[in-house]
């Protein structure tokens, strides 16, 4: 004879484990729809140029760059990759390499829409890398209201020409970027 075998449920305790269970199952199906949605992945590479050099002094710099993102998975579209161009001047030194700043950039995808992305950059150094992490949204165009994921990780080997006369000219990264829906 087990414990429970002389348990004999009546209506009051069916009727609240059904709305114990009602209540259950509508957690689980707001949960469910407000779990995040993937609308586009990409990997891809990001060069910058700063003319003149970056150095540990600031000076009037320009940097312009490029983001390649590509190969990229957008289910639903014929998106493929994405460009982001980029060009900004102003006192800069390699100390604005780490720190945060809120950026505005274009995407261009291969589908010829566009994406406006309002993000903050926040950089780090993570076990000899610069680690960019770029969190905010799509502000106008293809996935508006969209979120973004995007991290963009540096060698920071290349940080050491900081201390050289004609600095770091030059900076390669590689991007792990994502948009997604809540």
């Amino acid at each position: 004879m087990t414990l429970f075998s002389s348990f004999r449920p009546g209506r009051r305790c069916l009727a609240a484990l059904s709305t114990l269970l009602l209540a259950f199952a509508a957690v689980l199906a707001g949960a469910q729809s407000a779990a995040a949605v993937t609308l586009v992945t990409c990997s891809g590479t990001q060069t910058i140029q700063y003319s003149p050099g970056l150095t540990n002094t600031p000076a009037t710099v320009t940097a312009s760059g490029t983001n390649q993102l590509g190969p990229c998975v957008a289910p639903n579209t014929s998106i493929t990759s994405g460009t982001i161009t980029f060009s900004s001047t102003g006192t800069y030194s390699c100390q604005e390499l780490l720190g945060s700043s809120s950026v505005t950039n274009v995407i261009h995808w291969s589908d010829g829409s566009t994406s406006t992305l309002q993000v903050v950059r926040t950089a780090t150094k993570v076990n000899g890398q610069l680690i960019n992490t770029f969190t905010g949204s799509v502000t106008a165009g293809t996935f508006q209201g969209a979120t973004v994921v995007w991290t963009i990780t540096n060698v920071s080997l290349a940080l050491l020409a900081c201390e050289t006369p004609q600095g770091l000219t030059s900076l390669t990264g590689v991007d792990v970027f994502g948009l997604v829906s809540v």
